[in-house]
């Protein structure tokens, strides 16, 4: 391919979203839950336990529990607050921006209605990742 003649090469890479992933992106702290489309938003362990994608056979979801606990507290205009507690606040919003200016349609904010018994609103293609070293979860957003 070329770009204002200018040859470049194409990749593409397959591979398995798992402990392997973590700790090759977080190698001081890629022992951590790695959750598959989980929003923050229950109390309740179970649901986390069936979204995650690392620690499996040992699961503790106390911070995931706990993060979703600070958000259900606060009102709309002081829930930058909670969500500041518990994410990087510019890395989070420099990526939704970077995928609005790209008009990245498939991603962590763009939701889609289903209605085969009744509407359900989702969205997909994303993980959070919480290190175990520090109180932080990481939005990803992957194409796969």
């Amino acid at each position: 391919m070329k770009v204002n003649g200018q040859s470049y090469r194409l990749f593409a890479m397959v591979g398995d979203i798992d402990g392997r992933f973590t700790a090759n992106r977080w190698p001081d702290d890629g022992s951590g839950n790695l959750y598959k489309e989980a929003w923050p938003e229950s109390t309740d362990s179970t649901y986390y336990t069936q979204k995650l994608e690392t620690n499996g056979a040992t699961p503790n979801n106390e911070k995931i529990i706990a993060f979703a606990s600070d958000l259900a507290q606060v009102s709309p205009d002081v829930s930058s607050q909670a969500l500041g507690k518990w994410m990087d606040l510019k890395h989070l919003y420099r990526y939704m921006a970077e995928n609005n200016a790209i008009v990245n349609c498939d991603r962590i904010t763009a939701f889609y209605c289903a209605a085969r018994t009744g509407p359900v609103w989702a969205n997909h293609n994303y993980f959070f990742y919480q290190q175990q070293n520090r109180d932080c979860f990481s939005g990803l957003r992957l194409g796969i």
